[in-house]
């Protein structure tokens, strides 16, 4: 289906990368097809060397909306857990990396989109803004004081979306 053109739609976005020296544009291709009369999300595309290619793997049950598709992958990936004694897709591990990137892009942007290196290193004044929100907001020190912690009634507002944003 992705090499019928009849069929296809394409979206395209542009991605920046690079220091502003060596800053280089990559259009991002979102390629839909269709099943059952909906329009579906096969591939998201940025041809960098080598090509950067995400397909959709539920696509096929016209699943494609972000949170739809997220939605199946964890809900397939706990089912895969519990039945066949597989390791979760996403993990901790791979939250830890995301939560890093979604740091770096904020301190980039509140320093004026400068350059920010990972792993980072140091606690950023993004990180620092949301330890204050947490203390002011919940009474404890977030990297401290477990057993306060432990007895917070937290709201549903994460402190990070009330200090930087969705992301």
């Amino acid at each position: 289906m992705l090499d019928d053109p009849e069929t296809l739609q394409q979206l395209t976005d542009d991605f920046e990368a690079g220091a502003a020296d060596r800053e280089r544009h990559y259009p991002i291709e979102w390629v839909y097809g269709e099943r059952d009369g909906e329009r579906v999300l096969e591939c998201v595309k940025v041809e960098t060397d080598p090509p950067v290619v995400w397909e959709n793997p539920y696509a096929k049950y016209g699943i494609c909306e972000d949170d739809a598709v997220s939605k199946a992958t964890y809900l397939e990936s706990i089912y895969r857990a519990v039945v066949e004694d597989r390791p979760l897709v996403y993990g901790a591990e791979n939250a830890r990396r995301d939560m890093e990137l979604w740091i770096a892009i904020r301190e980039s942007a509140w320093q004026g989109n400068v350059w920010v290196d990972l792993p980072l290193t140091e606690i950023t004044s993004v990180e620092q803004a949301m330890h204050e929100e947490f203390e002011r907001r919940y009474g404890c020190d977030p990297l401290g004081d477990i057993e306060r912690q432990l007895q917070v009634v937290y709201d549903r507002t994460p402190v990070m979306w009330t200090v930087a944003g969705w992301l």
